[in-house]
C-alpha cells in the first residue's frame, strides 16, 4: 500500500492505493482523503458488461440494511432485464461483497445503494455534499 501526501494550506491530504481488500482500511487514517483498489474486472465480464445495450443496466437508489443489498440488488437486475448468466452472477457477487467490505469497514447497518450509468461529470457532485465516506466503484468505462 502506497500513501501519497500532499500538504495544501497546512492540511495533510493522503490518498492511499491498495491492492489488496484488506488494504482499504488505509482510508480511516486521519490525513488520507482516499483509498484507490487496483483490481480488475475478469476479461469475460468485462466483455459481457461492454457489449449491453444501456436500456440493460440497472439503476436504483435505495438505503436499506447492509444484509439486504444482495436482495435488492439482484431485484434491480430482474427490472432491468439483465440478462441471467454467469457474468451476471460475478456481477451481483461482486457488488455484495464490495457492500459488505464497506458496510464492515465503517461499522454500520444501513447503506445507501446507487446503481447507475453515468455519462457526465458527476464528481462535481461528490464535492458538494457531507457524506462520511463513499465507495464508488466503475465497471464500464473511465471512473
Amino acid at each position: 500500500m502506497n500513501l501519497v501526501r500532499k500538504t495544501i494550506e497546512g492540511a495533510a491530504i493522503g490518498v492511499a492505493v491498495a491492492d489488496t481488500p484488506a488494504s482499504l482500511k488505509a482510508f480511516l487514517q486521519p490525513g488520507c482523503a482516499a483509498a484507490v483498489w487496483r483490481r480488475q474486472t475478469p476479461p469475460a465480464v468485462q466483455a459481457w458488461l461492454d457489449a449491453l445495450g444501456p436500456e440493460v443496466l440497472p439503476r436504483g437508489r435505495v438505503v436499506l440494511p447492509a444484509h439486504k443489498i444482495g436482495q435488492t440488488v439482484e431485484h434491480l437486475f430482474d427490472i432491468a432485464g439483465l440478462p441471467k448468466d454467469d457474468s451476471r452472477d460475478w456481477l451481483h457477487a461482486d457488488i455484495v461483497s464490495l457492500a459488505d467490505m464497506f458496510a464492515d469497514l465503517l461499522g454500520v447497518t444501513y447503506l445507501r445503494l446507487r446503481l447507475e450509468p453515468v455519462t457526465t461529470n458527476a464528481c462535481r457532485k461528490f464535492h458538494i455534499d457531507a457524506i462520511t465516506a463513499r465507495l464508488v466503484c466503475t465497471y464500464r468505462g473511465p471512473g
